[in-house]
């Protein structure tokens, strides 16, 4: 093995050294080692890292390597005793490229091994260390590894060690600048040259022939193109566009602002309740402002009691104290029977409520009753409670 191992280190100087992009390779090491048989030693288990400096270009070497491998715990043959070993090296590396992904390397260096048990003449020493190893590269900054090396310990003993590793190069070299040869300055003969007209016939600073909007107005802003700015991409241009900042992506009219279906004065993008009535006052969020009258009903009954006749007079006062709003009146009633039955008994409701509104003095042209009938519950009909909450008389505050 001995012999192999120094014939194919001579071989390789018959290919070419690689270079490497970068500063620093760093490798975790896995592997085993077989002691020579008068170490009394089984065979090891290795786990390490080493880490490598690439050297310059017009170096002998190409790199210089310094690690440290660590075994298992490692049995004595004779006894029930073991021990861990530990082995720190360097070595001086050379690598020979022979296609784009795969290159073969050489090592040979220096290390020492410390045992935490000596026993059987086995003594922490230096070694001197040789080796042939294949390097697969899996990216620009990733390789493959796998060496065998030979240890000779001072003492004489030989150890054959082999191992596998990935090693991440890092720490890119500057690229070396080219050097331009200085070329001899040739005299010339002056020639003058007549520069040619160059028309912007809209005087948007952009030329004829790469104007594609050969008509904006004057004093217009322009892309590359001579076409006037749409800074916020709605599709109408910064002259006409009486919203400037619409929000990306949204549907807008032909003034550039964005669109209120509803017309409640709330745009689509904000507008929570996109839908509310025509003329309904409205909250920031679109939605009609709703007043509780905080109206129940007994099951089947359209007869306002005694104790909400307070409720009634609240609402009363506040529509004489404005006076130029009106009142849209809604009733609903529970699930208890039929739609249709509910629908007309929350019509009585309604109509119940503006009754009483009116005399209290509210002009009836200002209020409007409808019954909903069970269509719009506020609580679940499935309880007596969330029933007589759905029992109840609302008011939509209306322009």
């Amino acid at each position: 093995m001995k012999k192999l191992l120094t014939a194919l280190l001579l071989c390789t100087s018959l290919l070419f050294a690689a270079n490497s992009n970068y500063n620093y390779e760093i490798t975790p090491i896995i592997g085993g080692l077989n002691p020579e048989g008068n170490l009394d030693l089984d065979d090891q288990q290795l786990y390490g890292v080493s880490i490598g400096r690439y050297l310059d270009d017009d170096s002998i070497f190409d790199q210089l390597e310094i690690g440290i491998l660590g075994t298992t715990s490692t049995d004595y043959t004779l006894g029930n005793e073991d021990t861990y070993v530990t082995r720190f090296f360097t070595n001086l590396i050379n690598e020979y490229e022979m296609n784009e992904t795969a290159s073969l390397y050489s090592l040979v260096g220096l290390g020492y091994e410390a045992f935490s048990k000596e026993k059987y003449e086995n003594e922490d020493g230096g070694f001197v260390n040789y080796g042939l190893g294949l390097k697969f590269k899996l990216s620009e900054s990733v390789s493959l590894k796998t060496d065998v090396r030979h240890l000779i310990n001072f003492e004489g003993d030989n150890n054959l060690l082999y191992t596998l590793g990935m090693g991440f190069s890092f720490g890119e070299k500057a690229k070396a600048v080219p050097v331009i040869k200085e070329v001899k300055k040739e005299k010339m003969k002056e020639v003058i040259k007549e520069e040619p007209i160059i028309l912007d016939d809209d005087k948007d600073g952009v030329i004829n022939s790469k104007d594609k909007c050969p008509t904006t107005p004057r004093g217009t802003k322009v892309n590359q193109h001579g076409c006037e700015l749409d800074d916020d991409k709605d599709g109408v241009l910064n002259s006409k566009d009486k919203c400037p900042t619409t929000p990306m992506g949204a549907k807008v009219n032909q003034h550039g602002c964005e669109l209120d279906d509803d017309n409640d004065g709330v745009v689509n993008s904000i507008d929570k309740c996109p839908d509310t009535i025509q003329g309904a006052i409205i909250d920031k969020h679109g939605c009609a402002v709703t007043v509780n009258l905080h109206i129940n009903f007994d099951t089947d009954s359209s007869i306002i009691k005694n104790t909400y006749e307070n409720k009634i007079e609240e609402f009363a006062n506040f529509l004489k104290k404005y006076p130029s709003v009106k009142a849209k009146i809604e009733a609903h009633t529970d699930s208890t029977g039929s739609q249709k039955y509910n629908e007309k008994l929350s019509q009585r409701r309604a109509n119940s409520a503006v009754k009483a509104l009116v005399d209290l003095q509210i002009d009836a042209n200002r209020l409007e009753a409808i019954g909903y009938g069970e269509l719009k519950p506020i609580q679940s009909n499935k309880t007596k409670e969330g029933r007589a909450s759905n029992r109840r008389v609302e008011a939509i505050i209306k322009k």
